[in-house]
């Protein structure tokens, strides 16, 4: 038993750093406290996607061997403390391992922030679920802090526990000297040296054995993945490889640009069907012209979901005739704009451009600027 904050619970043991021809999962994000301090990208689901991450000589990516660079933005996910309302005091997130799962192992890589580190979490909390709903307490873990390095490793923890899917980690400590969850631990919150609360982690993975077999991924997107030149409102299509596990239904994200922002433009449910490959229209105008697109379809079976692989495309740029027709309302209309006004107006120069020196004896307050030649 270890004793922690005048309350004691079970310790789950951290495991010396082996690597193991073991299960590897990487959950999905159920729920979490917060994320995004001052806007920052530190979504919760860069604690899952393997951004920041890097194999280790076994060449497994999230393997105990996997090291975590210290470059936040984008690879991390962090709370937001006391930066906006309503304060998050109580963090925690919730993964969702796909299917019911044996589980072994737990393996973290802390908060590695460069000369930040000292928001990581120190003690968690760690309960199981196997509905999302009804949690058990698994017992309480103690992380070590990050070092700021380029490569911090792993940590791992027993956590033998049977048919569970869901794991809830409840940050109580940081490295900073937060407190939280007070109705848990009996102390009272408070936000550390820094004041503002924050905690997060780098990444997290899970070692188990599924209860049953796990469906494959969808496949063979189209357009093929890396695809360019690809025409706007552009249908998507891919193989449903339901042999091994029947979906019930489709989940379909298409986000722009990189997809490390995991800049989201539309979700859909797209229902399932006896089809071997199925065909989806994406509303109109979600696929522009001269964008580059990332999208990924998760399959939901009876005994979980299976996330997707991501695939990109690269649409047409827009046509000349394209352009004329949708300028042609605006270059017809003679429109005024870049009005100026106020004291400032002066330092902006006049239209049409004059050459030469300026005049002292010029004396305006406004310009109007009429668009010509269009």
């Amino acid at each position: 038993m270890k004793l922690l904050h005048s309350f004691s619970i079970s310790t789950l043991c951290l495991l010396s750093g082996m690597v193991q021809a073991q299960n590897i999962i990487r959950p999905a994000v159920a729920s979490y406290s917060s994320q995004n301090p001052l806007n920052l990208d530190r979504a919760a689901a860069h604690s899952r996607d393997g951004s920041g991450l890097t194999a280790g000589s076994s060449g497994i990516l999230g393997a105990a061997d996997s090291t975590h660079g210290r470059d936040t933005n984008a690879n991390m996910w962090t709370t937001k403390g006391n930066f906006a309302a309503p304060f998050d005091t109580d963090p925690y997130i919730t993964y969702d391992l796909g299917a019911t799962t044996n589980l072994q192992t737990l393996r973290i890589w802390n908060y590695n922030e460069n000369s930040y580190t000292k928001f990581g979490a120190k003690n968690i909390r760690v309960s199981t679920s196997p509905d999302n709903t009804t949690f058990t307490l698994l017992g309480n873990i103690t992380l070590a802090k990050a070092g700021s390095t380029t490569a911090e490793p792993a940590q791992d923890f027993a956590a033998a526990v049977s048919s569970i899917r869901y794991v809830k980690l409840q940050i109580l400590t940081s490295w900073d000297g937060a407190n939280f969850w007070s109705s848990i631990t009996g102390t009272t919150n408070s936000g550390g040296a820094d004041t503002h609360y924050l905690a997060g982690l780098s990444e997290v993975r899970f070692v188990g054995v599924p209860t049953q077999p796990v469906a494959s991924a969808v496949s063979n997107p189209g357009p093929v993945s890396a695809a360019t030149g690809v025409e706007p409102n552009a249908s998507l299509s891919w193989d449903v490889n339901n042999a091994d596990g029947v979906a019930t239904e489709y989940r379909v994200t298409i986000g722009v640009g990189d997809a490390a922002y995991n800049f989201e433009v539309h979700t859909a449910t797209v229902p399932a069907s006896a089809l071997a490959r199925i065909t989806w229209q994406p509303p109109a105008n979600v696929i522009q012209k001269g964008s580059n697109f990332w999208w990924h379809v998760d399959k939901v079976t009876a005994a979980g979901t299976v996330a997707g692989p991501v695939w990109t495309f690269l649409t047409r740029p827009e046509t000349t005739a394209e352009k004329d027709s949708r300028m042609a309302w605006f270059r017809h209309g003679k429109f005024f704009g870049a009005i100026v006004w106020g004291l400032y107006s002066g330092a902006e120069g006049v239209w049409p451009p004059q050459t030469g020196t300026k005049n002292a004896s010029w004396s305006y307050a406004e310009w109007m600027q009429f668009w010509k030649g269009f």
